[in-house]
């Protein structure tokens, strides 16, 4: 997947520090701008007003109508028929359940699930990335760039704003890593928060990585402990802060049949990748706006359409 940050509008110097008279903007198809020095505008600010609005409109658009949610609740929606309910479709494309299917009782899950199905444990599918806190000098505000540094995920304040994690600082001093298309899950303060990584991330000790085992099955995973939410919070342990410890996931369990996995993943997978492409656009989105608001409050560009 690709990262964000490598090409984006914010990380350029401002436009005062590049032109004495303001610039024109001119989008293109991918809405990269590329700028030009022009001493006298042919439109003045309402236009940019126009633009602007445009550019949040769009924003809006995705979070009100929000494509993504409809995307992320066909998911939901499948992986509750196929793997709470069993309803996935048997040797007759019947639902197993609805059509009297087989289940047996399993004392570990303490549920019915089906006669051919297994109970699995998290660390069957994923290897798991604890992380670790760099010091807090080593610690800097998300709007730094050096060649050095690494986005950091803190906990759970980097995995509120979506899909993808969100890092809301940067750090000189990585201890431990998380790469794209790991899950992580926030293990202490707010626990049970979750994010995908789509870029290589510095990995703080409020946070846990999962890293598939097989790459496949990635929708599969983030749904497993997504359902697995309740109770990652209930077995979190502490006397004055509540963590999720290593011997707390071993209660990460749950019914499994490679089978039905692989399909539920054929269906998801596709869905899976359309949203991780819009909550991508969308972050650009976002920053070509906070790039754009201050060059339109100060006079320094207007945007061609």
């Amino acid at each position: 997947m690709k990262d964000p940050e490598d090409s984006h509008p914010p990380s350029a110097p401002s436009a005062s520090s590049r032109f004495p008279f303001p610039a024109i903007i001119t989008r293109n198809n991918a809405l990269g701008p590329m700028i030009t020095q022009n001493e006298k505008p042919p439109h003045g600010r309402p236009f940019l007003f126009s633009i602007t609005r445009r550019i949040l409109e769009k924003i809006i658009f995705q979070n009100l109508i929000d494509v993504n949610d409809n995307l992320g609740k066909q998911i939901e929606t499948l992986y509750s028929y196929w793997f709470n309910q069993f309803n996935f479709p048997n040797e007759n494309g019947a639902p197993y359940s609805d059509s009297n299917g087989f289940t047996k009782w399993n004392s570990h899950i303490k549920r019915q699930i089906p006669k051919s199905w297994e109970v699995k444990n998290i660390r069957d599918i994923t290897n798991l990335t604890w992380g670790q806190c760099p010091q807090g000098e080593h610690i800097f505000p998300d709007n730094m760039t050096a060649d050095n540094l690494f986005d950091y995920c803190s906990g759970a304040g980097d995995m509120n704003g979506g899909l993808l994690v969100d890092c809301q600082g940067k750090t000189d001093d990585s201890k431990r890593f998380a790469y794209p298309n790991d899950i992580l899950i926030s293990i202490a303060g707010k626990i049970g928060n979750m994010c995908l990584v789509d870029h290589k991330i510095s990995l703080g000790r409020a946070a846990l990585a999962f890293t598939a085992k097989d790459q496949e099955i990635i929708p599969y995973i983030y749904m497993t402990l997504k359902s697995l939410n309740k109770k990652i919070v209930t077995v979190s342990t502490g006397s004055i802060q509540k963590v999720i410890s290593d011997t707390n996931v071993d209660d990460f369990n749950f019914p499994y049949s490679e089978e039905i996995v692989k399909k539920f993943c054929l269906c998801a997978n596709p869905l899976f990748h359309k949203i991780i492409k819009l909550e991508q656009e969308k972050k650009e989105l976002i920053r070509l706006r906070n790039w754009l608001l201050p060059m339109l409050m100060n006079g320094q560009a207007i945007i061609e359409d």
